[in-house]
């Protein structure tokens, strides 16, 4: 009505204010405030949201369902003349509400309440309408940042509009983000405290980008500096609010390694020899420190954790060539590392003996620390020391390790605890070996056991001795036994020794010395002594075969020398030997065995990265043997072409590799070749065979060879011609199949050795084409003679022995498992198949028909062959395969019984065991995909699976037997090396609980499952925890039943409870009982990371309890500050305590909901309490103070509307300002002021603070609000503004000085500015007040409402003008008596015209009341005014000073 009737702005305040002081007069004499403010207020704030409600966006809406029309709603500003008269009457509302908020009639409290909830957006306001919102927020600043109550819900308002405004017409959105990130900006340089929210730390990733866009918008020569502050001051609150309300808590330092070990675990159980080891980097360099220096904590933990890989039995892969994978990339390291890393042999001989120490093997254990899950432990078994003792034997002999060193070391630590005179305990007489003598080994094992690859000075064994065994001791047990093994070498082989063939067969029990000395003594013995014998003899036998075709070795004492290296695991003597035997043999017996020697132990070839001097060697013995037959050997090209497909060779020994391939090929090869058909062969072979049962094989393969040569296809068609006449059967039957098979064996090696490229693609091309079919319909005496035949060629290299697997095997097993009604008549088929596994993967010859000396030696070459990576994942499928068979319900039960004796007997095999069960990986693949392929068979597959992982931790872990000892007991053993099996076995059990579950009467199963459940709940939370432990327990427990993380949250949660009760009763024991809560509560946390527990799986009753008991030691904990210094404990554990129950609070509330309802209310008044206490009232701990705000904030935000009421009630009483001590520093006491109540400001007593000394006399001085409107006028895009008329666009809050301008009542604009008055985007009036030469009229003015120098509050609203502004900076007045309607007009006003700030009324001649008054003499001229100061104090009159005359 007001504006309808436009009536001025300045007049209409002034009306409203005589009405209020009337009402007050009516009402009261003694109300400090205006009872009308309130109402007052909500007329204007309903006035201005009614307006900006009419801004929204047109919309289409239905006027009914049934009536198609649409009606178009349109908006005020859609058209100009609504928009121009929408602006106005906004602008008017803007004015009004100034002098409202200037003259007090504006109930801060509630103008504040209306913005916060505009900003919420309950309301409904899109982007373009919240922008209004934030105008407001820029003008009010200060008041509003001044409490979080208030500033809080507008910026998350920001936070839900800035995502809201990417949707928006593209020609508002930059406008709309820049005001929104402006604002953003400012609230975050101003108080940070304010963004602990769940809402911010929800929406992290868009302050962040609201931060950046408001950068973007600054100067950017200035806005480096104030980037840097702002991103880190960011970065601190947002991880603040994630760790107070997603509940991260902070990691150990082992805590942080637990998935890096385990990764690191799973890339080195990977390796095999297809590795490239070169390629793989594991032991990274060391990184450069901040101080200079080398950091090598991650190398150290790398190196730690690949040694305990090497040396632990539970790991993938053969176990025997694991240390010398781990020296070879020691040694690669090495080479990188030793430009970069001084001293680089002093600094890995240190951590080696950091290991070792960690081990127990370098000094006295005086104590026995707790295992630690991210180490292998001491040690104490016997594979273990084993393997340590290969690890660092190798070690020394690459100089990676110096013995010497470790040597002096040990010296140092003492002497031996070994029996004196160095009579140790006769390991042969007790039966065992010196490593199961005892079960936990001594500081001195690895010193006493090691072997010496290399040879020693006697000096350094002299010294070893007198460490071991005194100074006094001259023969020890090691002298005795290393004679004892000479003889029983010189009974086995006595042709070293000039003596005749040995006649009794060789077998272990010849050298049971030998097998049972230690690894020092064996080294000392077999690799020095006997590997220099043999080098003797076979120098001696070469010389002589050179006059004499005489072998420089029998074939026989070959294989006794391999043997007794391998069992003794003298691998390098076994290198040498071979090495040896390439130099000088030309027999092809001996060089077979050799190659097939080298081929049994590949692994350990390339564990120690010889496989490239392996084939050099080769190719060296080729060219020997060229020059001396005149053609290559076929052995040693086979060979070679195996190396180059299994192993990663250097370009080099590969292009050598290629020409000698190539030239064989060029010798075979044909000078004229055809591809015409060869002619049929089989009529030749069938005479051959129906003659002389083929007693000439080599002769008739030359034959058709030297027949058929040109003929491209002549060897594809041989063997087709091979499998027809075995399916004829027309030989001699006299002669039994095994013989035949062999003869045809040697007619297809013929054949072979005259093919360019050999016969093993024709053959294999064969097994998977037709030869599947034939196989599958053969009858037991053709399949058993090409089996032997297919044995014979896999011996002898024409083809792989994978390959007898892929045709003769998984075929029939794969039919057996596709067929519907198999049965035991058709057992025999299924049986002669598992007959080939035994030979082939057990090495077992029962069921071959031969006497070859042999064949032992080439059923382990195969068997090697058939585990090679490329082969290995078919082998588990097919055993896999097996398994559902025996599961399977359409099998026969008698052949259910034999598949299962079969498999029991294949997994108990060590090499089975060893090389293919630890494939934990592979096994797991292969069974999940026949679990998921086959449902009806789970239980048993699943049983199977867990025999085969063979886990010594769970395997007494059966469903029907879950008790908590056992649970316990498998807590103890995990740790990351025994983790990948527990881990896997426990969900298996978990599938079977399962099962059990959905087998089972439903009520019973379910009562077990939470019964076993609940067994192992409590075996976890009663178990000794630490850091590392639990992060451990995370993982193997991340995919377990959500049932069972929620058992062990709550069970947890109790754990807490009853610490709770009996922690902080006696504060001395403080410091113990905090470790035992913070492992628990850290497990908690950890597992309640996992899954979110719900409020209704928590009882009721036990949730009241556990929050009482919390409050009652939070202020048992207030009252030990307090008293802190009566007790001996120290303050920081107080501290540390009154953290970590506050963080025990934020899990609570994350379980029972974010609100607590109208324990809220005591439980941040304590908070409170506390927080004032370690802030500064008593001692000052920033990190506690903070977190306890942090969490008084989130508790505040959560709380409903009307315990929010209650909640400023209470604080209202129990913390006014002024009860705050004193001793609180200024940055807790501002955060404070912003939680607490909020109190309006007292604007006069805010100038006072800001008042100034000016000529002799205070003073006040004044803030220029901004006027943020002016854009309104001109909704639709425009063009950017001059320089000159943006010179200042906000200056909302900023001082005067700034401009250069002080509070005289001067423009603010300069003379040379000129008159940017009609300018929209500069100040409306352009001056901060009135110029007094152009003022009209004047008259006295005064503020009112304010506190008098006593401490009593007054009001002088009778004696006063209701118009007289408590923010004028001029104080002053003027003898004019002009109408201040008349002096008022409409719109944009000149520099020289009084302006929206200038409050003007009428005066009252009423009488002045006590307090800082101004009284004014006012004379006609106008040449002075004079300030009358009333000071009215006990016992002392007034004081009158005069004020200078202003000059014009």
């Amino acid at each position: 009505m007001l504006y309808s009737s436009s009536t001025p702005v300045d007049r209409t305040f002034w009306y409203i204010h005589v009405l209020g002081a009337i009402d007050i007069q009516a009402r009261t004499r003694n109300t400090p405030r205006p009872s009308t403010s309130i109402e007052w207020t909500n007329v204007i704030t309903a006035y201005m949201k009614r307006q900006l409600l009419e801004t929204a966006i047109p919309t289409v809406v239905k006027t009914s369902s049934a009536i198609s029309r649409q009606n178009v709603r349109k908006s005020k500003l859609s058209d100009p003349e609504g928009r121009d008269e929408w602006v106005a009457r906004y602008a008017y509302s803007l004015d009004l509400l100034r002098l409202f908020y200037d003259g007090d009639l504006l109930d801060q409290p509630t103008f504040l309440t209306w913005l916060a909830s505009l900003s919420t957006g309950a309301d409904g306001l899109s982007p373009h309408q919240f922008v209004f919102v934030v105008r407001l927020v820029d003008e009010y600043f200060d008041l509003v940042a001044s409490n979080r109550a208030f500033s809080t819900p507008i910026i998350e308002g920001c936070l839900l509009q800035w995502i809201e405004a990417e949707s928006s017409a593209p020609q508002y959105a930059k406008f709309i983000s820049n005001e929104i990130a402006t604002l953003v900006l400012r609230f975050l340089c101003t108080n940070g405290d304010l963004f602990i929210t769940r809402t911010v730390a929800t929406h992290r990733s868009t302050l962040s980008e609201i931060i950046a866009h408001a950068f973007a918008l600054l100067d950017p020569d200035h806005v480096d500096r104030l980037r840097g502050t702002v991103t880190g001051k960011l970065q601190n609150l947002l991880d603040r609010a994630t760790a107070t309300i997603s509940i991260t808590l902070p990691q150990d330092d082992d805590t942080s390694e637990v998935q890096t070990r385990l990764r690191d675990i799973e890339s080195l159980n990977d390796l095999d020899v297809s590795t490239d080891l070169s390629a793989f980097e594991f032991l990274p360099q060391p990184m450069q420190s901040a101080m200079g220096n080398l950091d090598f904590r991650i190398f150290s933990r790398r190196l730690a954790t690949l040694l305990s890989w090497a040396t632990h039995p539970d790991q993938a892969g053969n176990p025997e060539a694991r240390p010398y994978i781990a020296c070879s990339l020691i040694a690669l390291w090495k080479q990188r590392a030793i430009a970069a890393v001084p001293n680089t042999s002093q600094v890995l001989q240190r951590y080696l003996l950091a290991w070792l120490e960690e081990k127990g093997l370098l000094r006295p254990l005086l104590t026995t620390a707790l295992k630690s899950p991210l180490s292998s432990g001491i040690t104490r078994e016997k594979g273990e020391m084993e393997a340590i003792l290969s690890l660092f034997g190798d070690l020394v002999r690459r100089r990676l390790f110096s013995f010497s060193d470790f040597l002096t070391r040990m010296t140092s630590y003492g002497n031996s605890t070994s029996p004196q005179n160095g009579d140790t305990p006769d390991p042969l007489q007790q039966g065992m070996s010196p490593f199961t003598m005892s079960t936990d080994f001594d500081h001195l094992s690895l010193l006493r056991f090691i072997p010496l690859w290399e040879k020693v000075p006697d000096q350094v064994l002299s010294q070893r001795k007198i460490v071991l065994y005194g100074i006094r001791i001259k023969k020890t047990r090691e002298d005795l036994t290393e004679k004892e093994i000479r003889a029983e070498i010189r009974g086995v082989l006595p042709v070293l020794f000039n003596g005749p063939t040995a006649s009794e067969p060789f077998s272990k029990e010849r050298l049971q010395r030998t097998l049972v000395a230690n690894k020092f003594v064996q080294a000392r013995v077999l690799h020095h002594w006997l590997l220099d014998l043999v080098k003797g003899h076979i120098a001696r036998m070469s010389a002589i075969s050179d006059l004499h075709p005489t072998p420089v070795l029998a074939l026989s004492d070959y294989r006794i020398l391999t043997d007794i290296f391998a069992w003794t695991g003298c691998y390098f003597a076994i290198w040498e030997l071979n090495r040896m035997m390439l130099q000088h043999t030309s027999d092809d017996d001996l060089l077979s065995a050799v190659l097939s020697c080298f081929r049994l132990y590949l692994d350990i070839w390339v564990g120690t990265l010889l496989v490239d001097q392996l084939t050099q060697n080769l190719l060296e013995a080729n060219a020997r043997l060229k020059e001396q037959m005149r053609k290559s050997s076929k052995n040693i090209l086979t060979f070679l072409s195996e190396l180059k497909a299994s192993c990663i060779l250097s370009p080099a020994i590969m292009g050598l590799i290629d020409y000698e391939q190539e030239e064989a090929r060029r010798v075979l090869a044909p000078e004229i070749s055809t591809f015409s058909p060869a002619p049929p062969l089989l009529p030749h072979i069938l005479a051959a065979v129906q003659n002389d049962s083929l007693t000439q094989p080599g002769d008739l393969a030359t034959t058709i060879w030297y027949k058929n040569r040109e003929h491209a296809d002549w060897g594809s068609a041989s063997w087709q011609a091979v499998i027809a006449a075995i399916n004829g059967r027309s030989w001699n039957l006299s002669i039994q199949n095994t013989e035949m098979a062999h003869r045809f064996a040697q007619f297809v090696s013929s054949v072979d050795a005259h093919l360019p490229d050999g016969l093993g693609h024709v053959i294999k091309t064969w097994f998977e084409t037709t030869g599947v079919v034939a196989l599958l319909q053969a009858t037991d005496e053709v399949w058993l003679t090409l089996r032997d035949m297919c044995l014979s060629l896999a011996f002898d290299g024409v083809i792989a022995p994978g390959l007898l697997l892929d045709g003769f095997v998984y075929p029939q097993w794969q039919l057996a498992l596709r067929h519907r009604d198999y049965d035991h008549h058709q057992w025999p088929r299924l049986q002669r198949t598992l007959n080939l596994v035994s030979i082939l993967v057990n090495c077992s010859s029962q069921h071959l028909d031969t006497r070859d000396s042999r064949l032992e030696t080439y059923l382990e070459t195969s068997r090697v062959r058939i585990i090679h990576p490329s082969h290995i994942h078919t082998l588990v499928d097919g055993i896999v395969t097996l398994f559902i068979l025996k599961h399977n319900q359409e099998t026969n039960s008698a052949v259910q019984l034999r598949l299962k004796s079969f498999l029991s007997e294949l997994l108990d095999d060590a090499f089975v065991s060893r090389n293919i069960l630890s494939r934990v990986k592979l096994l797991r693949n292969s069974f999940h995909r026949a679990l998921d392929a086959y449902p009806n068979c789970r239980t048993g597959l699943i049983n199977d699976f867990r025999l085969c992982l063979r886990c010594e931790a769970t395997k007494d872990l059966e469903p029907n037997n879950l008790m908590g000892l056992q649970w316990a007991l498998i807590l103890d053993k995990i740790d990351v090396w025994t983790f990948e099996k527990i881990s896997l076995d426990l969900k298996l059990v978990q599938q079977l609980l399962h099962l059990k579950d959905s087998t089972e009467d439903g009520l019973f199963g379910r009562f077990q499952h939470q019964a076993a459940l609940d067994e192992f709940a409590n075996a976890l939370i009663n178990h000794p925890l630490t850091a590392s432990t639990t992060a451990l327990l995370r993982e193997l427990l991340k995919d377990a039943d959500p049932i069972l993380i929620s058992k062990i949250i709550l069970k947890g949660l109790g754990k807490l409870r009853e610490t709770f009760s009996v922690a902080f009763s006696n504060l001395d024991d403080l410091p113990a009982s905090l470790r035992s809560v913070k492992e628990v509560f850290r497990l908690v946390v950890t597992f309640g990371q996992l899954q979110k527990t719900s409020e209704a799986e928590w009882p009721l009753n036990e949730r009241d309890e556990f929050l009482g008991i919390w409050m009652d030691q939070m202020s048992a904990l207030k009252t030990a500050i307090q008293s802190h210094r009566e007790h001996s404990i120290g303050i920081h554990n107080i501290c540390d305590a009154i953290c970590l129950m506050a963080r025990v609070i934020h899990f609570v509330i994350e379980i029972i909901g974010p609100s607590l309802g109208p324990k809220a209310v005591g439980f941040i008044a304590l908070l409170i309490e506390i927080a004032i206490l370690v802030g500064g009232g008593i001692v000052y701990d920033e990190i506690t103070c903070q977190l306890l705000l942090d969490t008084v904030c989130i508790f505040y935000d959560d709380c409903s509307k009307d315990i929010k009421g209650q909640l400023v009630k209470v604080l209202s009483e129990r913390f006014p300002t002024t009860s705050l001590p004193s001793t609180l520093p200024l940055q807790v006491r501002i955060r404070l002021d912003s939680i607490l109540p909020f109190i309006p400001h007292d604007k006069l007593a805010a100038g006072l603070a800001r008042a100034q000394r000016t000529g002799g006399l205070y003073e006040l001085t004044s803030h220029l609000r901004g006027r943020p409107w002016e854009w309104i006028p001109s909704i639709e895009p425009r063009d950017e503004p001059t320089p000159l008329a943006t010179r200042v666009r906000n200056t909302a809050v900023m001082p005067l000085e700034l401009f250069g301008s002080t509070s005289r009542g001067e423009a603010i604009s300069s003379e040379t500015d000129g008159d940017h008055s009609g300018d929209v985007w500069s100040f409306r009036d352009s001056i901060a007040s009135e110029d007094l030469l152009t003022r009209a009229w004047k008259e006295s003015r005064v503020a009112w409402d304010v506190k008098s120098l006593d401490g009593i509050e007054k009001s002088g609203a009778s004696a006063f003008s209701p118009g007289a502004s408590r923010t004028s900076v001029y104080m002053t007045t003027s003898s004019g008596m002009t109408s201040p309607i008349a002096a008022y007009p409409r719109g944009p006003q000149p520099s020289s015209a009084p302006t929206v700030e200038t409050l003007i009324a009428e005066p009252m001649d009423v009488e002045p009341s006590r307090g800082l008054k101004r009284k004014v003499r006012l004379d006609d001229e106008g040449d002075g005014d004079e300030v009358m100061v009333i000071s009215e104090q006990p016992k002392s009159g007034r004081t009158i000073k005069p004020k200078e005359k202003n000059k014009k």
